[in-house]
Order: structure tokens, then sequence, then C-alpha cells
């Protein structure tokens, strides 16, 4: 194995990819076109000497260059890759349905809305109140995340172990959005176990309360929040959400087997119609911040 730069070497083009870690064997790239003309790229890297190495015979990993658009690649993997994502030197790597692929990185739009605002001053405050605990408090947070009490996953379904700092964040924010007071010691690492039960039901939003409901098991959040959280899928007939989860229901204390929130359905995803397949997660939240793996479900809208 070594560290190399990777080019993409094309007619007239040469695409740079730094600080990659090699793992010998051989990539081609497949012909593209663009109005009917082919043209064939060569993969290689380039040594500390700079010159040309040609990668060996062993494993195959495929690139075919969409040249109708030049930002994008389909990209096939061969062990010992297993799966590419992120993003190196303006080439992001992706999956969905059809399965890996590479595009040029692009500046996301920035629309300023009033939650994304309110969430980026929560994240500098967490910065500012992280510089106040003395040594030993940083610390413990770094103890708890050695032995977390939820399990994160990145996009390759591979474990995450986050830092002292970042679980000290995402206990500041989830305490703060249910309503509780700062607490800025490392709490307990005590795992919080997931709900037993979780209905769902929506229909065509107008704003009232009885729009959508959710249904649990009784007495399960007597002392813990109820947290659940919804994306929508992009149109009728679709199977798979687009949209981000959003947060549309927290509450303490729960004593029915249903709730209705309707109004916070209405605000989070304005107008919707019979046939829509909405995605949901219930978790339960314990006032040390700490959440359980959610139970998760889909619903259609449907008719009242």
């Amino acid at each position: 194995m070594a560290h190399r730069n990777l080019a993409f070497i094309f007619p007239g083009k040469c695409y740079l990819i730094s600080h990659v870690l090699i793992v010998p064997h051989s990539i081609r790239v497949l012909p593209g076109r663009d109005n009917n003309l082919s043209t064939t790229g060569i993969l290689r890297y380039v040594n500390s000497a700079n010159t040309n190495s040609y990668l060996p015979m062993c494993l195959c990993l495929t690139f075919r260059v969409m040249w109708y658009n030049p930002g994008m690649a389909i990209v096939t993997i061969a062990l010992p890759i297993t799966g590419i994502r992120g993003k190196l030197a303006g080439i992001v790597f992706s999956a969905n349905r059809s399965g890996p692929f590479a595009r040029g990185l692009s500046s996301p739009c920035n629309p300023g809305t009033t939650d994304q605002m309110n969430q980026r001053g929560l994240l500098a405050q967490a910065g500012y109140l992280w510089r106040t605990l003395t040594p030993a408090q940083q610390v413990d947070w770094e103890t708890f995340a050695e032995a977390p009490p939820e399990t994160d996953y990145n996009s390759l379904s591979e474990v995450v172990i986050l830092s002292g700092f970042a679980w000290f964040t995402r206990i500041l924010l989830r305490r703060r959005r249910v309503g509780l007071a700062d607490s800025l010691l490392a709490p307990v690492s005590t795992p919080t176990v997931t709900p037993t039960t979780f209905t769902l039901n929506v229909h065509p939003s107008t704003g009232a309360a009885a729009d959508a409901h959710f249904g649990y098991t009784n007495g399960e959040f007597l002392t813990y929040y109820a947290i659940m959280e919804m994306a929508i899928a992009p149109g009728l007939g679709s199977n798979v959400w687009t949209s981000r989860y959003l947060i549309c229901w927290e509450a303490f204390g729960l004593t029915r087997t249903s709730t209705n929130f309707g109004a916070a359905y209405f605000a989070k995803f304005g107008t919707t119609q019979i046939g829509q397949r909405f995605f949901a997660h219930l978790y339960r939240q314990s006032a040390t911040g700490i959440r359980s793996v959610p139970k998760a479900l889909f619903a259609n809208v449907t008719a009242p």
C-alpha cells in the first residue's frame, strides 16, 4: 500500500485527487460519448519522483465517464474497495438506488432559514461553552465518548466513534430543544430502550391537530421524551425518501396511547395530498439527552 496522488487523464483534461491510499489493483476508464464521439481515458498515479506508474493487474475498479454531463461518473466497485463516500479534490462520491456514482463538487444553496440560523447560533454557543469547561470536565466527556450509550454509523454503515466535544454538543442541543436547562457535565452512559410500538396516521394537511397522529405503548413516555421525526417521498408512487428527517414533535410525560400533531406536521411539510408517503422515526429520550434506537415505519397520506 502507498499514499499517492490520483489523476484522471483524458485528452486535454486532467483531474487530480490528492492524498489517496492506493491498494494495488488495476483501474480502467470506459469510453464515454459526446455527440457520437468516443474517447478513452487512462487512470494513473504519480509517484513522489513525479514519474508515471501504472497500477498492477489485480482487482478492477471501473469508472464510466458520462461525457454529456462531465460532472458525473458512474462507479463500479470491486473488492477490496466496498464503497466510497465523501469528497476528494473537488469530486464527491455517493450512491443511490442505481449504485455508486461520482460528481463534481458544487456549493450548496444557503437559504438562511430561521431554523438554519438558530442551529448555527446553537453550534457557536456549544463551542464557547466547551471552552468554559475545566480540563478535567473535558476529559470526562472524552471518557463518555469512549463507551457511548448510542451507536453512530457513517453512510457506509460503519460504526463511527464521536469525540467528547461532539457528544457535548449533541447533548446540549437535545436538552435545549425540549426546554431543559443546560447541563455541562458528562452524564452517565446509560442506553435508552427503544419504544415498543409505533403507529402513524396522516391525512391531507390543513393545520388542524387531527390531521396527523402517532400511537405508542401506554406508559412508555411517562418519564421520557417522545421525539418523532418524519421525511417525505418526492412524489406519488415513490418509495424512497429524499427530504431530510425533520423533528415534528417532542413531548414529555405522555399518558395516552396516541397524540395529535397535525399543526406541527403542516408547519414542516406544508400542503400534502392523498397517496404521498412519509417515513417516520420515534425515539425515547431521557432527561440527560440520551436517545434510543428509533422505531421506524412508513405511512401513506389517506383520506380522513
